[in-house]
């Protein structure tokens, strides 16, 4: 099935530690520096703010009381080694491979019929989400409940994410608790939720909460079909849906472009052996989208013009996109099968360059693109950090040290720096952090700013207001502040801050 597979993924990833991902889910994620606090995860969301405070663990004290104070100040001195990963400049260029012509393909989508509805948000979530300067956080409720909560910048719960109680839906996602759970907009007014409509018949549909008039929207297709995953276009103006009568690779899967505001959808494209779910990424203008999979008989990569739905092949081989250049004239991609491997596919010409490959399995194999707020961006993988330029010239490569993995980064919200998670297998995940130099062609004076021995990590995610969320195995969330003191935990699994 299409979403089973992000099971394989994820808990690879988790377990990807020697052993740590095992520790860490009976073991509380605990800095070097900080106090051994052990949160309990509630069995049930509250239904008020006022029992949200009784049920949330560890306790956290009221939004009007200033945080506890961390026992030590961060930095703390690393277990072992010392040094940082050495900012090494790249001086070979990347080995080009076989250049795959670029091809248009001729290609008429499905048709899709698409009512909408609305309904009236819960007053609770709508009361926690009024006010655009407090920092809200959305995780998953780790029970066989699979609900979804709304935290503040402290963990404590704040509502319930219902979409429509009289549909009887639970807000979850097919691929398991460690899958995706929802997409904020970039611009955090709407929230996109796949939730299950509870039935005789197994399937999901994607609801959307317009934060700013508590209204959820529901698109209803006409037929038995699916709306499995759902990608907000950089503008927020279009939520790109994927329908599928199944949840196999094998099943048609149609994109839909859905105009919100007016209400309407239209087919962009039809493909099949596609793993929607982690390979539709727009490009930064909205103008296109990159995806992987097989249109009228050929595999590889295709880029689908967002207006009019045409498509063109700009590569055959099966790897998923990661993202694409500031200029969005390269897509970057990796391999879904074997060995890791990262590349870069020039979109014009189809001409391919290795970046990196590695003996790492390509389940576990860290390939992320980390967009800086300027004109710089980062494409982090196990073995390399590599900064990039808006033109997509590589400008500085940072090996991490031997052994080690670099498995998470985000950069802080002025660009003037980058935090990046470091995984050394059987001792645990250390942060770093790299100042960006007055240039913007160098990341310099790395800086450890926190260690968790005995964890692995998921992900990084900074919040409009700088708070740092850790998501570490074991279904465990650290909330540090921008001064690296620890503001509380968020239950749960998964977990994305509101921009």
């Amino acid at each position: 099935m299409l979403f089973r597979r992000l099971i394989g993924l994820a808990l690879l990833v988790a377990l990807g530690g020697c052993g740590i991902a095992e520790n860490a889910a009976t073991t509380p994620p605990t800095s070097a520096s900080a106090a051994q606090a052990q949160p309990a995860q509630p069995t049930s969301a509250p239904t008020s703010a006022s029992a949200a405070q009784a049920t949330a663990t560890p306790a956290a004290p009221p939004a009007t009381q200033a945080p506890a104070p961390s026992p030590a100040a961060y930095p703390t001195a690393p277990p072992q080694p010392t040094a940082p990963p050495t900012a090494v400049p790249t001086a070979v260029p990347p080995l080009e491979l076989t250049p795959q012509p670029v091809a248009t393909i001729a290609h008429t989508p499905d048709a899709v019929e698409l009512t909408f509805t609305q309904a009236a948000a819960g007053p609770e979530l709508v009361q926690a989400l009024a006010d655009r300067q407090q920092d809200r956080l959305l995780v998953r409720d780790p029970s066989m409940e699979r609900k979804l909560w709304l935290t503040d910048e402290r963990g404590t719960i704040l509502a319930d994410v219902i979409a429509d109680l009289a549909r009887l839906e639970r807000c979850n996602h097919p691929g398991g608790s460690l899958a995706p759970l929802g997409a904020w907009s970039p611009d955090g007014r709407y929230l996109a939720v796949l939730c299950e409509v509870l039935g005789p018949s197994e399937r999901w549909s994607t609801s959307v909460l317009d934060t700013d008039s508590g209204t959820w929207h529901f698109p209803q297709p006409a037929t038995a079909s699916s709306i499995i995953y759902a990608s907000w276009s950089p503008s927020a103006e279009r939520l790109l849906l994927t329908l599928s009568a199944g949840f196999a690779s094998t099943d048609a899967a149609t994109l839909a472009s859905w105009d919100v505001a007016a209400a309407t959808a239209q087919p962009l494209v039809t493909i099949t052996n596609a793993n929607t779910d982690a390979s539709i990424v727009w490009s930064h203008s909205g103008a296109q989208i990159a995806l992987n999979g097989t249109l009228a008989g050929r595999t590889g990569l295709f880029v689908v013009d967002a207006s009019d739905g045409s498509v063109t092949q700009i590569a055959n081989e099966h790897h998923e996109p990661v993202g694409w250049s500031l200029d969005d004239q390269t897509v970057y991609t990796r391999r879904v099968f074997g060995p890791g491997r990262v590349q870069a596919v020039a979109v014009q010409s189809g001409s391919v360059s290795s970046i990196d490959s590695s003996d790492i399995s390509a389940y576990a194999y860290t390939a992320a693109l980390v967009p800086a707020p300027d004109q710089q961006q980062v494409l982090l993988t196990s073995t390399k950090l590599h900064l990039y330029a808006a033109d997509a010239t590589l400008l500085q490569s940072i090996p991490a040290e031997a052994g080690s993995e670099f498995k998470a980064a985000v950069w802080e919200r002025d660009g003037g720096a980058l935090i990046v998670a470091l995984l050394r297998p059987s001792v645990g995940v250390t942060l770093w952090r790299y100042l960006l130099s007055a240039d913007g062609r160098t990341l310099e004076q790395p800086q450890q700013i926190g260690d968790y021995p005995g964890n692995n990590i998921l992900g990084l995610d900074l919040s409009p207001q700088g708070n740092l969320l850790l998501d570490l195995t074991g279904g465990y969330k650290v909330i540090r502040d921008s001064s690296g003191q620890e503001l509380g935990y968020a239950p749960g699994t998964n977990g994305s801050w509101r921009p």
